[in-house]
C-alpha cells in the first residue's frame, strides 16, 4: 500500500523465496474504498471514493495509501510460481473501531466473527486489508 507498483514489489520478494517457502503479502484491499469512510460517518468522502473508484484513501498514519485488488495480487503471485494461493479479508468490522472505545471483553468474539467471514465473499470483499499467501513451487 506505500509502493507504487505492487506487481513490481511482488516479483522481487518471490526471488527472495525458496521452493516451498511462503509468501505472505498484507496490503489495502482496492475493493472496499470508502467502507471504512461511511462507517466513521464521513459520508462525503465515502462517496467519492466509491463514486470514482479511486484506490487511494488516507490510511490510518495520516498518509495517502494506494489499495490493490486481492484477485490481482493473486494473479502476480502465480505468475511468479507460487501455487495454493488464496486471499482473506482482515478487519472487515473492527477497522472503524478505536481504542478508547472498544469493549475488551467483546475481543475474542470479534476476533471469532473476523475469522469466520475473512474466506467468505461478499464479507472479505468488503475488509479493509486482505492477506494474500502462496507456496512456491
Amino acid at each position: 500500500m506505500y509502493l507504487d507498483d505492487s506487481a513490481a514489489a511482488i516479483r522481487n520478494l518471490a526471488n527472495h523465496v525458496t521452493r516451498g517457502g511462503l509468501l505472505s503479502i498484507l496490503t489495502k484491499n482496492a475493493l472496499s474504498s470508502g467502507f471504512r469512510e461511511a462507517l466513521l460517518g464521513d459520508y462525503a468522502t465515502a462517496r467519492e471514493l466509491i463514486e470514482t473508484g479511486a484506490a487511494a484513501s488516507m490510511g490510518n498514519l495520516g498518509i495517502k495509501t494506494r489499495g490493490d485488488d486481492p484477485s490481482a495480487v493473486v494473479q502476480q503471485m502465480e505468475a511468479c510460481g507460487f501455487a495454493e494461493c488464496q486471499w482473506r479479508g482482515v478487519r472487515m468490522f473492527s477497522d472503524h473501531l478505536d481504542e478508547p472505545g472498544f469493549d475488551e471483553a467483546l475481543a475474542g468474539k470479534l476476533i471469532a466473527l473476523e475469522r469466520a467471514a475473512s474466506l467468505r465473499d461478499p464479507y472479505r470483499a468488503i475488509a479493509r486489508l486482505f492477506h494474500a499467501t502462496g507456496r512456491k513451487a
